[in-house]
């Protein structure tokens, strides 16, 4: 064999090698990655490294390999391919194992019961979710429910907005009679994480009709605890015809019977607004005390 030919052969046999070895790894990484999403606590914080150096273990035995193989050492080559996929099998069954399984985010029949009269945490009345047990409080104006509301936002949303909403629509006369109509609007979703980036996106869900529409909207700070997030926002209603006012609590919380998320979304619709004090009167079913940001 010529020196030139020796060449391109030895450029072609690390060209390979480096190829499979970050193929082999990449792969490796994704699947670990995958299986610790779903890990919590502590358990996580010991996976992930793993998974790093499982997939650092699988390259460098991948890439080698292929060097062997193409060095003709085929018997060395071969018990390296079975130690490094024996090794990245056992530690990705270890892992899955450690994960918890996957929720089924979808609402129950439980989810979309009425809601029902109760008493707050500092005593007043309210209403409240038998089960998953978040509370409004009464508003100091009567209301009473609305389902044709419920419909209306049902028939926009469509079959699949539906099957993933639950929604409670209460109306009631902002000056008991004479005009300036309120509405309140309880929106359940299931949701996939609680964090900031996830209470993000229910945000930009819920404003972005408000804010394609050209009305001002303002995002409030974020409270977290360890089984819930929140935020207020606004939006102020102008235009030709259209005027009033948005205020809107958002969270995210855990199930307190189960694993699942779920979001959810306070809309109180008016003509003259400051609803922020009665919305942040909304018990969520976790911790009390909340940090700011």
């Amino acid at each position: 064999m010529t020196e030139p030919l020796r060449e391109r052969r030895a450029r072609l046999d690390v060209v390979l090698s480096v190829s499979f070895a970050l193929t082999a790894g990449v792969a490796t990484l994704l699947a670990g990655q995958g299986l610790t999403e779903s890990i919590v606590g502590p358990a996580r914080d010991a996976a992930v490294p793993s998974v790093w150096a499982l997939a650092a273990f699988v390259t460098c035995g991948a890439g080698a390999t292929i060097w062997l193989f193409r060095k003709n050492a085929h018997p060395t080559a071969l018990r390296f391919a079975l130690v490094t996929a024996a090794v990245s099998s056992i530690m990705l069954v270890l892992l899955a194992r450690l994960a918890p399984p996957r929720v089924n985010a979808v609402l129950t029949s439980s989810d979309r019961v009425p809601m029902r009269e109760a008493r707050l945490a500092d005593g007043s009345l309210g209403i409240e979710h038998l089960r998953l047990g978040f509370r409004l409080p009464h508003p100091d104006m009567p209301f009473m429910p609305a389902p044709w509301i419920e419909r209306q936002a049902f028939e926009r949303g469509g079959e699949s907005y539906e099957s993933e909403h639950a929604l409670w629509a209460f109306q009631g006369d902002a000056t008991e009679g004479e005009g300036g109509e309120t509405t309140i609007m309880i929106d359940l979703s299931p949701g996939d994480a609680i964090d900031d980036d996830a209470l993000e996106a229910l945000t930009v869900s819920a404003l972005a009709p408000l804010e394609r529409a050209g009305h001002a909207t303002e995002r409030g700070t974020i409270t977290r605890t360890e089984r819930c997030v929140r935020r207020d926002a606004t939006a102020t209603l102008s235009g030709e015809g259209e005027g009033g006012h948005v205020d809107l609590a958002l969270a995210i919380f855990r199930d307190p019977e189960g694993p699942r998320v779920l979001r959810l979304a306070v809309t109180v619709v008016s003509e003259e607004g400051g609803w922020s004090s009665y919305l942040d009167r909304l018990e969520l079913p976790c911790e009390a005390t909340r940090d700011r940001e």
